[in-house]
């Protein structure tokens, strides 16, 4: 008969240098091949995360804390970091971030207010903060305004083709305390978004495999994107200019742009080129080379 049970692998704790009374998340990092653990632990005076490595699962080096860009120092209850399973060079993470210094409900027994925001990162120690806002409020419901919920669960889960999950806390400390179901489009964690105005953006030197540029993209009926490819020092391009650029609009996961000229773009493929996005009353999530 298979046993399925559990077995000891050491009587004694692997590591014991951090708080755990919250969300501490070991896993193994496919990039870095190796195991490793979030957890939070004190630092400059508020809630931070840790991070430590392991071979084994049994001896951890560290630990050491991850960064932030912008630093801002705030209060990091959990942190539901995980390699993003679209590409796990991409670690992201959903920390419930705690304002001890408040109180919405004057008749609840706790000070503090919670709400969930988004950090990413390529190594997973350096996390970056442009979205400093909130990722998920508190909201309507009244009771999401005492201390410690809409804390996200560990993990995504892709419940349909275009559709990620995310699991929330609600309600803690009260005896409705349960989780919500939250759902995003695929990669739809943050956006650049521009306005009815409009706007862009230019991305670093970037070097590219394939023959395709494919967009995650959402458009009003009267939005547009519009993509430039531009040499490494900002000359756009010819055959891939913004003359050449037609509006595209719409809603789409993954939609390929093309030019005047087509869509092939891997006569650019290896070299160091720009991408110029020109974006009217548009959400552009995310962007890829394939094929």
């Amino acid at each position: 008969m298979l046993n399925m049970g559990w077995s000891l692998v050491s009587p004694e704790p692997v590591f014991t240098e951090g708080r755990f009374d919250s969300q501490n998340l070991a896993f193994w990092d496919p990039v870095r091949a190796r195991y490793r653990c979030y957890f939070r632990t004190p630092y400059r005076g508020v809630r931070g995360v840790g991070l430590v490595e392991s071979d084994d699962f049994r001896q951890w080096e560290g630990p050491q804390m991850i960064t932030l860009d912008p630093p801002h120092p705030e209060h990091f209850y959990t942190n539901a970091t995980i390699p993003y399973f679209r590409n796990p060079r991409y670690r992201f993470a959903f920390p419930s971030r705690f304002r001890p210094d408040r109180r919405r409900l004057p008749e609840h027994g706790n000070d503090g207010v919670s709400e969930a925001v988004f950090l990413s990162s390529r190594d997973g120690v350096r996390f970056d903060r442009t979205f400093m806002q909130a990722w998920v409020r508190p909201g309507r419901d009244r009771r999401n305004w005492g201390d410690r919920s809409s804390m996200p669960a560990w993990g995504l889960l892709r419940t349909a083709e275009d559709e990620l999950s995310v699991y929330i806390s609600q309600h803690y400390r009260f005896d409705s305390a349960h989780l919500v179901r939250a759902t995003l489009r695929l990669d739809g964690f943050a956006s650049a978004r521009a306005g009815y105005a409009g706007g862009q953006l230019r991305t670093t030197p970037i070097r590219f495999q394939g023959r395709r540029l494919v967009l995650n993209y959402a458009t009003g009926a009267g939005g547009s994107v519009r993509v430039e490819l531009q040499s490494e020092s900002g000359e756009p391009l010819p055959g891939f200019t913004l003359q050449d650029a037609p509006d595209r609009y719409g809603d789409a996961i993954k939609e390929t742009y093309g030019w005047k000229r087509g869509t092939d773009v891997s006569s650019l493929a290896g070299k160091r080129v720009r991408i110029r996005f020109v974006l009217k009353d548009s959400d552009l999530y995310s962007y890829r080379f394939t094929g």
